[in-house]
């Protein structure tokens, strides 16, 4: 598959650099790894994001014993289901990148690259909702990434996608969980906030 070989190519060149087999083996949570001006590295909790900006899809890989690429792969197939594919940026798995040499073994899933999502991006907030999102950087937050969605979707797919939600325990939506894809805002991040694999609604 392309999207695996063009990343497969950047792995093997990341791995000419000690400091990259290292950083791969063991990456540090929450932590950015640039290797140019336009390749890099990003993790949270759970996983690593490899991307080229010069390219149109992203990978990602689990780490710890986690599975929540895999999750939302089968979030992917459901929402085809109920015609919401559109409002999710899809998770595809496109094969396993094993280096024994290096002892690195990669389950990689491709991701459409988002642009970062911006309140500037949504003229028609009123002043008087910009503070009350500023406010609270929780709860109103959460009113403004809904707010973008209504305008980009429709009340109706937006209330759709929020049942679905609901129906996946996809509890972690927050600004850095949304982007946009094809001049819309969508859903980039949207393995909910789980205990491990058997995804569990537990808060861990």
């Amino acid at each position: 598959m392309e999207i695996f070989e063009h990343y497969r190519r950047i792995i093997q060149t990341l791995t000419q650099d000690e400091s990259w087999i290292e950083w791969l083996q063991y990456p540090y949570e929450d932590d950015t790894k640039r290797y140019n001006d336009t390749i890099y590295c990003r993790t949270g909790i759970s996983r690593c994001a490899l991307i080229d900006e010069e390219y149109d899809w992203i990978v990602k890989w689990d780490y710890q014993d986690y599975e929540f690429c895999d999750r939302e792969e089968a979030i992917t197939k459901s929402a085809k289901q109920y015609d919401l594919e559109d409002m999710i940026a899809p998770a595809l798995y496109v094969g396993k990148y094993v280096d024994e040499e290096n002892y690195i073994c990669l389950n990689l899933y491709a991701y459409p690259r988002a642009i970062s999502f911006s309140s500037a991006m949504y003229s028609d907030l009123s002043e008087e909702d910009e503070v009350r999102v500023a406010a609270s950087p929780l709860a109103k937050r959460n009113e403004l990434i809904a707010a973008a969605f209504i305008q980009d979707w429709g009340f109706d797919k937006f209330e759709a996608l929020s049942e679905f939600c609901e129906e996946w325990d996809i509890n972690d939506i927050h600004m850095g969980n949304v982007g946009i894809v094809g001049g819309r805002i969508v859903l980039i991040d949207y393995a909910g906030f789980h205990a491990n694999s058997e995804y569990s609604s537990d808060v861990a």
